[in-house]
């Protein structure tokens, strides 16, 4: 099973330019590389990405999800550090100012529901930053600079691999060229090829989007993460 969330417009922010492309391109590798059927793959793009139905669509995907297969989860939008110094994806219908009234949306929440699962391994895809910015570099706080300290999320590395696109204070671009998010661009290029070793795949895409990015400008510097277990295959 799958759950692919991409999310370009946002009700009280700027967008995160291809965001829903890119869901979109996830979602046909979700079904023709790693062989999950069409109606195993839930998606939420835009508008149809809220507060109440990414809960919902979260919830359904842990109760679907069963011993004898993966688990992939997949987010491209904005992602921001709350007021209380916990990191949070955030909806399209939510502002970063009040996103610390949804525990559920708290990254390490997140994980360790996922991690609890039944499934036999998780593998989550972050296209998204934490550094509380858009696009351009403006804060997502309205009117306010917040002191972007963010607590470290706790990964259980029993079953569940995480691919970010940056680390915490990194920038994740746009791939204007492509019409696609950077990371995502390189990672769904990297899986199409068949690759399931992750250690090989996050090597790859590592390099190939710090030296895209830092091509845009030191900046835009941009080196994907990997947490938890990196010695299972993919699919």
């Amino acid at each position: 099973f799958a759950l692919v969330i991409g999310i370009n417009k946002y009700t009280q922010n700027t967008p995160v330019e291809y965001a829903d492309l890119s869901a979109m391109a996830f979602k046909e590798l979700a079904n023709k590389t790693l062989g999950i059927p069409k109606e195993n793959i839930i998606t939420l793009l835009d508008e149809q990405a809220t507060s109440g139905q990414l809960k919902a669509k979260i919830e359904i995907i842990k109760e679907l999800a069963d011993k004898n297969g993966n688990l992939y989860v997949y987010f491209a939008g904005h992602g921001v550090p709350g007021k209380d110094g916990n990191t949070y994806i955030l909806p399209s219908d939510m502002s970063a100012d009040n996103i610390h009234l949804e525990p559920n949306l708290m990254l390490d929440n997140l994980y360790s529901q996922l991690s609890k699962t039944s499934a036999k391994n998780v593998f989550v895809f972050m296209d998204t930053c934490f550094s509380g910015k858009d696009d351009k570099g403006g804060l997502l706080y309205k009117g306010v600079a917040p002191i972007l300290k963010t607590k470290k999320t706790v990964i259980d590395s029993s079953k569940l691999t995480v691919l970010t696109a940056g680390s915490s204070n990194d920038f994740a671009n746009e791939y204007q060229d492509k019409k696609q998010r950077l990371f995502s661009y390189y990672l769904i290029k990297e899986l199409a090829e068949g690759n399931t070793n992750l250690q090989e795949i996050y090597s790859t895409i590592k390099d190939q989007v710090k030296r895209a990015s830092l091509l845009k400008g030191i900046g835009y510097k941009q080196v994907p993460q990997i947490y938890g277990n990196e010695n299972i295959s993919l699919y």
